[in-house]
C-alpha cells in the first residue's frame, strides 16, 4: 500500500501539477477530515481539479504508466523519469490471469471481486486479431489495453469498453486493465468476452502514402481518396505516433485519413503540415502514387483543386504542397486575375463572359449602360474557388446598344465593352 501511495504521488509530481498539487492535496485533506470516512481521494481530486485534472484521470493514467514503466519520451504522459531504477526493486502489478487466444475461440470471464478504485490486470497473447469487450454487470469501469510494439520504445494505449487488437502490427506484449470507478457501489462486477476480430492497420498521421516519410507527395492520396469514408478512430489527433485503425473499404484510404475522423478531406492536410519531415520504420512503397499516371490524376483534378485552395500560409510544407499541386493542375489554377472579352461580340441572344481567379474570393458581375446606370447584377458577392470560369449572359430586358460589364473579385476589378444587336 505504501509503495502504491508513493508511486501515485510521484506520478502527480511528474505529470499533473507537481509538488504544488501534492501540497494542496494535504491542505484539502484537513478541510475534508472525517473520523468515519476515508476522504483521501476527495482531497486529491479537489487539488487536481485546479489543474483541470481529476482523481480518476490520475488514477487511470498512473495504472497505465505502472505497466509501461519506462523513462522513454515516447511513453509521454505514461513515463517515469526514474523508471529504470524502479525496475531494479519492483515489477509491474501482478496479473489476475493470462489469456492465450486462438482463432475461433470465444472466451467469457466473469469477475465479481473489484472494490472502489481497485484494478485487475490481465496478460494476453494472440496470433490472430482479437475483439475484447467489457460488460458492466454492476458499477462503472475503465477498460484499457496497452500494446507494446515489438523491438521499439513505442506503445499503443486504447480505452473503451470494446477493444480490437491485431498482432500483425508486431506485438511484444499486451496488457488489459479493468478498473472500478465511481463511488456509488460496494462491489464492482464485470464480464470480459474475447472473440475473433478484424485485421487492423498501423497509421502515422501525415504519412498518407505509408512510405515512412512525411513530404509533399503525401498530398496526393488526399486527392485520390477525397471524401472516402471509413471507421473513425477513438479520438481525432495529429500526434505523431502509431495508431491502429480499422481499414476503409479501400485499404489505401485508411492512411490518407490523417486525423482519424473517418473521412478523407481538407483537414487531413494539417497532419502533413504538423508532421512534416517525420519518419518511421514500418513504411513501404506499395501505396506510392505514380505522378505519370495522368489518367488517375485527371480523374481527381477537382479534388486536387479543392485541396489546393485549402492550403494557406508560407510554411515549407505549404509551399511544397502548393507547388506540386500547381504542377499537377496546370492551367486549372491561373497565375493572375484576368477578365476576357465576351464571346461572341457583338451578340444577339446571348454571350459568354470568361474570367480567371488565382485564389478563392467573392465575385460580383455588374452590367452598365452608356450613362453608367446599373442594368443588372448577374453575380453578386458569390464565393468562387480559384480557377477559370465561363458565365453565360442571356439577353433579358436589354435593348440594342453599347454596354459595359465589370467583374470585381476581392481587390481586383476589370471592365470591358460589349455590343448587343437585336
Amino acid at each position: 500500500f505504501m509503495y502504491g501511495t508513493c508511486i501515485f504521488f510521484q506520478y502527480i509530481d511528474e505529470h499533473l501539477g507537481g509538488r504544488e498539487t501534492i501540497r494542496k492535496s494535504w491542505d484539502y485533506s484537513r478541510d475534508y477530515a472525517s473520523p468515519v470516512n476515508d476522504i483521501s481521494f476527495l482531497a486529491i481530486d479537489a487539488a487536481l481539479q485546479e489543474n483541470n485534472f481529476s482523481f480518476e484521470i490520475a488514477y487511470n493514467q498512473m495504472r497505465i504508466a505502472n505497466q509501461i514503466l519506462s523513462s522513454s519520451e515516447n511513453a509521454g504522459v505514461y513515463s517515469y523519469e526514474e523508471a529504470d531504477g524502479y525496475l531494479t526493486v519492483v515489477s509491474p502489478p501482478p496479473k489476475e490471469d493470462y489469456f492465450f487466444f486462438e482463432q475461433g475461440d470465444i472466451e467469457s470471464i466473469d469477475n465479481y471481486s473489484l472494490q472502489l478504485y481497485e484494478s485487475h490486470y490481465y496478460s494476453l497473447s494472440t496470433e490472430t486479431p482479437i475483439s475484447i469487450s467489457l460488460t458492466e454487470v454492476n458499477g462503472e469501469f475503465s477498460f484499457t489495453s496497452i500494446v507494446k510494439i515489438n523491438g521499439t520504445d513505442q506503445w499503443i494505449v486504447k480505452s473503451g469498453l470494446e477493444q480490437n487488437i491485431d498482432p500483425e502490427i508486431g506485438i511484444e506484449w499486451i496488457t488489459l486493465i479493468v478498473s472500478a470507478l465511481g463511488e456509488n457501489e460496494n462491489d464492482w462486477d464485470y464480464e470480459l468476452i474475447l472473440n475473433d476480430a478484424f485485421q487492423e492497420l498501423i497509421v502515422y498521421s501525415g504519412d498518407t502514402d505509408n512510405n515512412g516519410v512525411v513530404d509533399e507527395y503525401d498530398i496526393l492520396p488526399l486527392g485520390i481518396y477525397f471524401h472516402d469514408i471509413g471507421v473513425a478512430y477513438d479520438s481525432i489527433t495529429y500526434v505523431w505516433e502509431p495508431r491502429t485503425m480499422f481499414p476503409f473499404e479501400n485499404i489505401a484510404a485508411t492512411y490518407a485519413d490523417a486525423n482519424g475522423d473517418g473521412i478523407v478531406d481538407e483537414k487531413d492536410v494539417i497532419g502533413i503540415g504538423v508532421n512534416w519531415g517525420n519518419t518511421h520504420e514500418s513504411g513501404n512503397t506499395l501505396l506510392t502514387i505514380n505522378l505519370n499516371d495522368l489518367k488517375t490524376i485527371n480523374e481527381h483534378k477537382e479534388s486536387f483543386r479543392q485541396i489546393y485552395n485549402s492550403i494557406k500560409g508560407e510554411s515549407q510544407s505549404a509551399i511544397a504542397m502548393r507547388a506540386l499541386l500547381s504542377e499537377l493542375l496546370g492551367d486549372l489554377i491561373p497565375i493572375q486575375f484576368e477578365l476576357n472579352q465576351n464571346y461572341p461580340n457583338p451578340f444577339n441572344s446571348g454571350t459568354t463572359i470568361s474570367f480567371s481567379l488565382p485564389e478563392p474570393t467573392e465575385v460580383s458581375l455588374v452590367i452598365y449602360n452608356l450613362l453608367g446606370q446599373v442594368i443588372s447584377k448577374p453575380i453578386e458577392k458569390v464565393p468562387y474557388e480559384s480557377g477559370s470560369y465561363d458565365f453565360k449572359i442571356v439577353d433579358a430586358d436589354m435593348g440594342s446598344g453599347l454596354y459595359f460589364f465589370q467583374i470585381s473579385a476581392g481587390s481586383n476589378q476589370a471592365t470591358k465593352k460589349m455590343i448587343l444587336l437585336k
